[in-house]
């Protein structure tokens, strides 16, 4: 047996990770970073409410030492399995000996009521009197989102990498009326609190291994006080669009001709059939493709090899539900082609886009088709490529970054998986503008494009701006 107060105080143990997923998991949805703000006093509350518990009931030993973790894992769903083993377990086995604690616990967000099945948390608190969600939580895999590169004592601009995450956790906090949530990587985390519809308070990152306090004891402290005062009721003319980031100019995509795709009729292959898209505007069928072969697909977007032109081509579709996906990216490319011949060298060919009229393939939404440029994804090589390539592949995406800018633009989902690097070539392009928004004052030149692509090397690093490193 060990106390319950020697159990919270022990660090986590580090997880296996071997091979896995290499692109993160968000939905596109993009929130503004400015209602974010640091949550100063987080630590001391922690350790003051901490403090107050009476922690000194024994409970079973809980055997969680860096040897003893054998699990590899590859994937959300496997990092969620070890952070509800390490944290979960834990602290639901000391709040069970805890007065006014021992009716929560942790679980999965079926066991809760009620539910939404079209948006299924990772991680919830209810009580066991009702079942009721206390708090929320949301979960990513550390090695594709580095919560440890973007403090919020960094400002709006340094958080915009992670406003499609926080924008999911917020829509979750705001769906079950919740004042508390957290986003976690296992290695790290962030606490956040809502004070008000336009404010919530964020910690800084925590450490997996962080001690006084340690993220066990970070959590007992966070459930106590959502245990206490955990409703957030959002006034009634409140909307989650009202914490939109701001969009970038011209967002609305159009749909006019332009000397990227002055087609009138096909791609240049006249057959029609299973793999054919039709689409125009005005429910006309001025265009179609034929698409070869799938690369990618869901019921809401998917990607295809085809050919236009007699030229290799990628074509997007986005079903009615991703127009914004759709229009962000439209509209980018539209701004970029007219950026000719500047940086055109860094981003694909914009070729033809509009509302899909017909196909089995894809059978409503949107359709872009752009040139399909060299190479393979960069983080499928970067720890295989010389550090004379990684320069250059810097160097480049530096300057495309800066072709953003000059059209007023911020990409907000950028990533490794996001830029394409051929090393026979040298060739480096940068792909996928879906989360897009406005520059503005919080945005410096190459920030944060950047830093979500190379971390904190690639400008420079800075001093310790978070808990437990």
């Amino acid at each position: 047996m060990e106390t319950a107060d020697e159990l919270i105080r022990r660090q986590l143990p580090s997880l296996v990770k071997a091979n896995g997923t290499t692109t993160e998991s968000s939905r596109p949805r993009n929130i503004s970073a400015q209602p974010f703000h640091e949550w100063n006093t987080f630590f001391t509350e922690v350790l003051s409410t901490y403090n107050d518990l009476d922690l000194s009931t024994l409970v079973s030993i809980t055997d969680d030492q860096d040897l003893s973790e054998r699990f590899a894992i590859g994937c959300e769903p496997g990092l969620t399995t070890r952070f509800a083993k390490h944290v979960c377990d834990a602290v639901s086995k000391v709040m069970s000996v805890v007065p006014g604690l021992s009716h929560l616990t942790f679980g999965t967000y079926k066991a809760a009521v009620p539910t939404n099945s079209n948006k299924v948390l990772d991680i919830v608190l209810p009580s066991t009197l009702n079942w009721r969600i206390v708090l929320v939580g949301e979960l990513k895999t550390y090695w594709t989102v580095s919560l440890q590169d973007h403090p919020v004592s960094d400002g709006p601009g340094g958080l915009i990498p992670l406003q499609p995450h926080l924008a999911q956790l917020v829509e979750y906090m705001q769906l079950h009326k919740r004042k508390y949530g957290f986003l976690s990587t296992y290695e790290w985390t962030i606490f956040i609190r809502r004070t008000d519809d336009f404010r919530f308070e964020m910690s800084l990152p925590v450490h997996e291994k962080s001690t006084n306090p340690s993220l066990r004891q970070c959590f007992l402290s966070f459930v106590s006080w959502a245990a206490q005062d955990g409703q957030y009721t959002a006034a009634r003319d409140f909307s989650l669009e009202k914490l939109n980031a701001p969009t970038q100019p011209y967002f609305q995509a159009s749909t006019r001709p332009t000397s990227g795709r002055h087609h009138i009729a096909t791609s240049g292959d006249f057959s029609i059939g299973v793999n054919t898209v039709l689409f125009g505007t005005d429910g006309i069928a001025r265009h179609w493709i034929n698409c070869s072969q799938l690369i990618r697909g869901t019921p809401e977007k998917a990607v295809y090899d085809a050919v236009w032109d007699g030229q290799p081509a990628i074509v997007k579709c986005y079903a009615p539900s991703r127009f914004m996906s759709y229009a962000a990216e439209a509209s980018t490319y539209e701004r970029l082609s007219q950026r000719r011949p500047d940086g055109f060298e860094f981003f694909p060919s914009l070729l033809t886009h509009g509302p899909i009229v017909c196909s089995s393939l894809f059978p409503a939404g949107y359709i872009l088709v752009i040139s399909k440029a060299q190479g393979k994804p960069l983080d499928t090589q970067w720890s295989h490529i010389s550090d004379t390539e990684k320069l250059h592949v810097k160097w480049q995406m530096r300057k495309a970054v800066q072709v953003l800018r000059s059209v007023g633009s911020v990409c907000v989902d950028a990533g490794k998986h996001n830029v394409l690097y051929g090393p026979a070539t040298g060739c480096v392009t940068m792909i996928d503008f879906e989360v897009m928004q406005a520059v503005d004052g919080t945005v410096t030149a190459e920030v944060p494009e950047l830093l979500a692509i190379f971390g904190k090397e690639a400008i420079g690093g800075s001093g310790q701006r978070y808990a437990g490193g």
